[in-house]
């Protein structure tokens, strides 16, 4: 008898439940109204709690999360959007149940950041943040994250976070997005820079993509003075210019900041050379850019001097200053055999500019060859 009566009260209670989804389908009445009918399925306060959560409504999520807590089975989404206007003891509560019952759960890993963030605990937000981007992806975590670096801490919250290397691609595509302003540029790099410096490739990949980012708001200047304080082996060196042997160039790692680039579609190939300097070889008729460098300067004169066998001068060079209104001159190159030499002047600090490498037209097509043995780029008293 009490397993009949039992089983009239579930079968009534699926059947109401049944209706109550059935009206909110044909579009009888409202989700809120059928959350108000519907108090013990946990289903329909779960949709209401969301809906309410998507159109910003704090109080209509915190009630009709706690409806889904007492509806059975409690879960995750219904214990973060409960605790929405709970005293703070009783909030953190239900977040920490929430947070231990799986970190894939997106209201709850927001939850968690705002409770982190206004709670001054950046460790919680960032470690947050770090499962967003994991389990949603950088659309939803980018903007969060340059949250947490503003906030005291966030910096090296993150900077630990980064540590991990879990899930690269979030990483990626957060610091390749654009930053919303230099001081969010500036934030990024003091992450980044706070990642440990022997940590490799990991290091080199992350402030390329920071690089990418700041170039789509034109912060290139920030993107190359994140690469010179992040370096492995500064003593390369050599005045302005890095890598003046060409030892790096065309190596298996791609370039970062002011290394070598070889030129997408350059009409003459570089080959690296085992003692140093590397061998260009022309090939048609094209002229145009081999290689290039990223370069920045100090006010003054500076003499760019190159080292080379260039028997048939097909080489040239160019420097050019990309900050906006900072003015420059260059003298005329004086070459002879086996060195070429030019002044330049400029009238404030340059940044951002680019040293190219290229060869001239070659009307008659044929084979051409030169060594160019080191580059340099000094400032001249």
């Amino acid at each position: 008898m009490r397993a009949a009566w039992a089983a009239t009260i579930t079968a009534a209670t699926c059947l109401a439940g049944a209706l109550v989804w059935g009206f909110q389908i044909y579009g009888q009445i409202t989700l809120i109204d059928a959350a108000r009918l519907a108090h013990w399925d946990n289903g329909v306060q779960r949709a209401a709690a969301s809906k309410a959560i998507k159109s910003g409504d704090a109080r209509q999520a915190a009630r009709f999360g706690k409806a889904a807590v007492s509806a059975m089975p409690f879960d995750q989404l219904a214990l973060a959007a409960s605790s929405g206007d709970a005293p703070q003891e009783r909030r953190t509560s239900a977040l920490n149940t929430a947070a231990g019952l799986g970190w894939r759960d997106a209201v709850t890993n927001i939850a968690l950041v705002e409770a982190g963030l206004t709670e001054g605990r950046t460790d919680i937000a960032a470690a947050r943040v770090d499962a967003i981007g994991r389990s949603i992806g950088a659309e939803a975590a980018a903007p969060l994250a340059d949250r947490v670096l503003a906030a005291n801490g966030g910096v090296a919250a993150l900077a630990d976070r980064a540590a991990y290397r879990a899930n690269n691609a979030w990483w990626e595509g957060w610091l390749r997005s654009q930053p919303a302003s230099r001081q969010v540029a500036g934030l990024r790099s003091a992450m980044i820079k706070s990642v440990a410096a022997d940590d490799g490739t990991w290091l080199r990949n992350i402030v390329r993509d920071a690089e990418l980012g700041f170039s789509k708001a034109g912060y290139q200047a920030e993107g190359l003075t994140l690469w010179q304080s992040t370096l492995a082996e500064p003593q390369r060196f050599s005045d302005a210019v890095y890598d003046s042997e060409f030892r790096l160039l065309g190596t298996a790692m791609p370039a970062v900041g002011g290394e070598w680039q070889i030129a997408g579609k350059s009409p003459a190939a570089a080959e690296r050379l085992p003692e140093g300097g590397v061998r260009i070889e022309s090939f048609g008729t094209g002229s145009g850019a081999i290689f290039s460098q990223a370069i920045s300067l100090t006010p003054g004169r500076h003499a760019l001097t190159v080292d080379s066998d260039d028997p048939q001068q097909m080489l040239t060079w160019n420097f050019q200053c990309r900050d906006p209104g900072s003015p420059m001159t260059a003298e005329p190159a004086a070459r002879d055999s086996d060195q070429i030499r030019q002044v330049i002047t400029l009238a404030s600090a340059c940044q951002f500019g680019v040293l190219t490498a290229g060869v001239t037209a070659n009307a008659g097509g044929e084979a051409r060859s030169a060594v160019i043995r080191s580059v340099k780029l000094e400032r001249l008293p």
